[in-house]
Order: structure tokens, then sequence, then C-alpha cells
């Protein structure tokens, strides 16, 4: 079952919004991009433009 919940405009995964949550919380400007990232990347998904994602 997938969780989701409305927030900034588009649903978004509830398990990547923790996530950006937690780094909203500490955030430097380092940070910040990735946050962008991750929501971005929730969008993608929530559009099935994203199957799968590799961390290197």
């Amino acid at each position: 079952m997938q969780y989701s919940y409305y927030k900034d405009g588009c649903y978004e995964d509830k398990a990547l919004c923790v996530i950006a949550d937690l780094l909203e919380s500490t955030m430097n400007d380092f940070l910040r991009e990735v946050l962008i990232d991750i929501r971005d990347l929730g969008r993608q998904a929530e559009r099935g433009q994203v199957t799968s994602l590799r961390v290197t």
C-alpha cells in the first residue's frame, strides 16, 4: 500500500517527504539542494517518470 499526502502543490511519496522534512530542519546550502532534488524525484515518481534510483 502506498501512502502519500498533499504538500507543495502535488502529491509526494510520504517517505521522501519525511526525509525532506528532516533535512529541512538541519539545512545548509548543500542540504537545501539535496532537498530540492528529493522533492523533484518524488514528483517525477508520482508521474511514473522514475522507476528506479541508484545512489552512488
